[in-house]
């Protein structure tokens, strides 16, 4: 078994840590899994590699990254799918590739869509409120803030945003 206490990304749960690396050797092939803390849940995971993979789990950004997406945020917004069924899918991948400037990006995208009337169903509504608990959970370790100072710090950046 190897041991680390490495921070990752997990799409959809948020930040968890990385306590231990196992590798189960049986005849036919190797087996390796990681075992996961979630700390904002309590959670704990064991997760074989592949389904890891499979889920885009991903190292944690860095400060560097998380500007870069947070510049994106301040620009040009996309325009929504019409349709809700089209939007859905849209949002949904988004939201579960795990990625911060994906995550700031369903947030633009679904505070600007008032421009062009598109109303919000419960799905978009769910999807904005899940990208914004994914960016505070990351926040708080990329910038080590509190989850309130990192809560607020998201906020503050949506009215900005908002007024501009």
């Amino acid at each position: 078994m190897e041991q680390s206490k490495k921070l990752l990304f997990y799409p959809m749960y948020g930040v968890c840590i990385l306590e231990s690396v196992e590798k189960e050797d049986d005849l036919e092939n190797l087996q390796i899994s990681y075992n996961l803390y979630f700390p904002k849940q309590g959670l704990r995971m064991f997760i074989p590699q592949q389904r890891a993979l499979q889920k885009c789990i991903r190292p944690l950004s860095n400060v560097d990254y998380f500007l870069s997406s947070r510049a994106q945020f301040f620009g040009e917004y996309a325009q929504l799918p019409l349709n809700p069924s089209e939007r859905r899918c849209l949002l949904q991948a988004k939201i579960e590739s795990g990625l911060l400037h994906d995550h700031f990006g369903i947030i633009r995208d679904i505070i600007c869509s008032k421009a062009y009337n598109l109303k919000m169903n419960s799905h978009d509504r769910s999807i904005l409120s899940m990208a914004r608990e994914m960016l505070v959970s990351e926040l708080m370790y990329v910038l080590n803030l509190s989850a309130d100072d990192a809560g607020r710090y998201l906020k503050e950046d949506i009215e900005k945003r908002q007024l501009g």
